[in-house]
């Protein structure tokens, strides 16, 4: 456990508030810009301060009778437009839904990095007309290249399985562990509740139940 000192603008006021026993922190950022971060005491009790809104913000550190203040740097908000690489099946890629979830993004001023844009020209150069049914081992590998090397160009990461499909969902699963390792921010839109999924539900990454709760923002908690 931690005791924290942080500085907040309110109402043109500096204001200070020192925060004990703190267990954690963490970062909760939605795409309608909303930033904030929240700190979280043993007792269970949440704080939640607006990322712009801290000033300064310090761990207290105690050496015998000596208090010592360590400055914690608050990372500032990307300036402009955030990209977001928005993972998708193959079976999905012409799906109206698709549609509707660019179009949401695009509401959010988000630049939306479609996986699916390019590959005519890839399947061009390889003298396919699609990647299925015949699986070209250079076509993938080309394919993988420009998919991997988009991920770590967006600013996030938004994941769509529809359950009612059936398909293969083995690319989606790998690019969103790519993605989490690389420490984007992910979101997740699926019905689905499986354990890879939990693993990466952390530091402010988000997942929801159907597109019309995306459009809301409407997280789901897993029990």
């Amino acid at each position: 456990m931690d005791d924290y000192l942080i500085f907040t603008k309110q109402s043109g006021y500096t204001k200070p508030t020192i925060l004990d026993d703190v267990k954690y922190i963490s970062s909760n950022w939605c795409m309608d810009g909303t930033d904030n971060i929240e700190f979280h005491k043993v007792t269970g009790t949440k704080y939640q301060f607006g990322r712009d809104d801290i000033l300064k913000l310090y761990r207290i550190q105690y050496m015998g009778d000596d208090v010592i203040l360590k400055e914690i740097k608050i990372q500032n908000k990307i300036d402009g437009n955030l990209s977001c690489y928005f993972a998708h099946s193959w079976i999905s890629k012409d799906h109206p839904d698709k549609i509707r979830i660019v179009k949401a993004l695009e509401e959010m001023k988000i630049e939306v990095i479609d996986p699916f844009n390019g590959e005519d020209d890839l399947c061009t150069k390889h003298g396919e007309i699609d990647y299925y049914p015949n699986c070209n081992y250079k076509l993938g590998r080309d394919i993988w290249v420009k998919d991997l090397g988009q991920i770590r160009e967006a600013d996030m990461f938004l994941m769509w399985i529809d359950s009612s499909a059936p398909g293969r969902f083995m690319g989606t699963s790998y690019e969103m562990a790519y993605a989490f390792n690389l420490g984007k921010h992910i979101q997740i839109i699926s019905d689905l509740r499986h354990p890879y999924m939990a693993y990466v539900l952390c530091d402010g990454n988000r997942q929801y139940n159907t597109i019309e709760d995306f459009e809301n923002q409407r997280r789901i908690r897993w029990k």
